[in-house]
């Protein structure tokens, strides 16, 4: 049978290996225990840590004055610990004091809890320079008093930290570190909970981007078979914020239906405030910000304001932009004031950024690399690139949200977009978009091009894109089969094609953009896209690539025409120069098999 030292050197070993569930087990859960004076720091800190403060506070009331000092201040620091998880900040924060009356003469171990106990009430207070700094200093006395657990304790809390104030990649750093030390102390739960952290940090901030969002929803998956509600509701509102980055509201609409039904069953008012943002969110890239601004106010009703920090910069962030996107500058500028206030008082490294991306003046160099999505926005919006270098980086790192502020697009229309990348449609539904990049061929561009432009009976396609002239019997197929390919490669979106009485039409409300290429253009000179911009409206497809080539070469024959135009005929090129010649957009030099055709000087093409 085991002896009551034998007993309390167990305890004390599991209590160094932050083993608090197997030290209630042994101790509170046992009918058989009778546990001796000198082990209430360890039963009194696990009760406090697995929240049953009630009983850690009796426990230690009825032995404090047999514990030493130091016994007394790591009690304290649990009890605190307890009351702040249970959002009761005046009662932790004077624990915490209290322990702090203590620092000057404390041994390492004691600095320990009482510079940790200060960096857990800054953290939870959202004083985040504060709470990292104090997080250092108690791994340092951890380090010096050779406490392992004390180290892992303070490491997690310093990685949040650091990431919180834009030290990201430091922060991520330290997590992984954590996350190995409670592993290696067999504290699975704490182990799962930094890694769950890890992940959602990579996500939010784009570390490792291409592999982001199906890593996320594989975690989705993985943190519901464990039944942690509260990690799968942390994870289900990144999940949404992804989704809407990527223009996919419906995807984030279904993420956050998921996490309002969780929030319901536990009644995490917090998670619900988060819900609320983030439907604001979606409801300002809707174009709807009377309602988005009244789900912000929904939300912040739920919070501490003076307490939740965090939460009130990025609500008040939104609610800025909204009132900006309103043209009420009036009430944005109130709202800047108050974020440049409560921005110096947290540190909070993401609304800097914020702060100077709507002052235009693009990332800080000296946190550049800490938050690489962050980068990747301030370089689409308030960076040097060029339109078409925008328009390439929105492409390649599917933040298609960020689409309507480059292209200046109303938030609440519906727009089909040709040509931003060669073969490619755009679908814009009120901040929804769809991106069909290399699917649609230059016979099925003109289509819709001239669809939207109300040449669209059969006898008008025929004649324009084929150049021959139309029979029903020989051409309707020709039309059927290309209206058919259309329609398939605008997937869900399909409808947005109809047939009518006279031909085809676009739906109700839905209009067209045809842009130059944008890719194209980051090579071409800003003055000749340009001139591609000011005459795409009275041109074709096939005009507007010889157009191009006559940008880039001296002169252009029908021959070329036809290796660039493999499909297209003769007659129909022959008549698409004529046509571009009699528009005064290029000049015709020669006859017969010697004819050449060069582009127009301002002279020359001047009615």
């Amino acid at each position: 049978m085991q002896s009551t030292q034998e007993a309390s050197d167990s305890l004390r070993d599991l209590f160094a290996r932050g083993q608090h569930q197997s030290i209630l087990q042994a101790t509170v859960e046992n009918p058989d225990y009778s546990w001796p004076a000198e082990d209430t720091t360890e039963v009194t800190s696990s009760l406090a840590y697995l929240g049953r403060i009630d009983e850690a506070v009796a426990l230690y009331q009825l032995h404090a004055s047999n514990l030493s000092r130091d016994e007394q201040i790591a009690c304290r620091f649990f009890m605190g610990l307890g009351y702040i998880r249970q959002s009761d900040y005046n009662q932790g924060h004077g624990l915490f004091q209290e322990n702090h009356d203590h620092l000057d003469d404390a041994s390492y171990l004691a600095q320990f809890y009482i510079y940790q106990g200060l960096a857990v009430h800054r953290w939870f207070t959202h004083s985040f320079q504060e709470a990292r700094d104090l997080a250092k200093q108690a791994y340092l006395a951890a380090l010096s008093a050779q406490f392992f657990y004390g180290r892992t304790l303070a490491l997690d809390l310093l990685g949040h930290a650091h990431v919180a104030v834009g030290e990201v990649s430091k922060g991520l750093a330290e997590l992984e570190r954590a996350h190995d030390y409670f592993k290696k102390l067999g504290d699975c739960a704490n182990a799962s909970i930094c890694y769950l952290a890890i992940n959602g940090y990579q996500a939010q901030y784009g570390v490792y981007r291409d592999e982001g969002m199906h890593s996320l929803k594989e975690l989705v998956k993985e943190t519901k078979l464990k039944n942690n509600t509260h990690s799968v509701s942390f994870l289900l509102t990144e999940l949404a914020r992804q989704y809407s980055l990527q223009g996919r509201l419906k995807e984030s609409e279904k993420a956050l239906q998921e996490l309002s039904q969780i929030t319901l069953k536990t009644g995490h008012r917090r998670h619900e405030a988060l819900l609320y943002q983030r439907q604001a969110q979606n409801l300002f890239l809707q174009g709807n910000y009377d309602r988005c601004i009244e789900r912000l106010m929904q939300g912040r009703a739920i919070i501490d304001e003076t307490i939740d920090l965090s939460y009130l910069l990025a609500s008040l962030g939104l609610h800025a932009k909204a009132c900006l996107a309103k043209q009420d500058e009036e009430g944005a500028a109130q709202l800047l004031t108050r974020i440049q206030v409560l921005t110096e008082k947290t540190g909070s490294g993401w609304s800097t950024r914020i702060l100077n991306r709507g002052k235009k003046s693009g990332s800080d160099q000296a946190r550049r690399g800490n938050d690489l999505l962050g980068d990747r926005i301030d370089d689409i919006l308030t960076g040097d690139l060029t339109f078409g270098e925008k328009v390439e980086a929105i492409i390649t790192s599917e933040l298609f949200s960020l689409i309507a502020d480059v292209l200046d697009l109303p938030r609440t229309k519906k727009l089909m977009i040709l040509n931003l990348q060669p073969s490619s449609v755009m679908i814009y539904d009120s901040g929804e978009v769809r991106w069909f990049p290399q699917t649609f061929s230059g016979n099925m561009l003109e289509v819709l091009r001239l669809i939207a432009n109300g040449r669209s009976s059969k006898r008008e396609l025929i004649e324009t894109i084929w150049g021959y002239t139309y029979h029903p019997m020989r051409h309707d197929h020709l039309i059927y089969s290309l209206m058919t390919r259309i329609r398939q490669a605008l997937g869900d979106y399909q409808e947005w094609l109809v047939t009518t009485a006279s031909g085809y039409d676009l739906a109700s409300g839905v209009q067209l953009r045809v842009h130059v290429n944008a890719i194209e253009e980051v090579q071409q000179e800003a003055d000749d896209s340009q001139d591609d911009v000011a005459i795409s409206d009275s041109i074709n497809h096939r005009q507007l690539k010889i157009m191009r080539y006559l940008g880039r070469n001296d002169s252009i024959d029908l021959k070329t025409c036809l290796d660039m135009f493999e499909s297209v005929s003769k007659v129909t090129l022959s008549r698409d120069l004529s046509s571009l010649s009699s528009q005064g957009l290029v000049q015709r030099i020669g006859r017969g098999r010697n004819t050449r055709y060069m582009k127009a000087t301002a002279e020359q093409s001047a009615p």
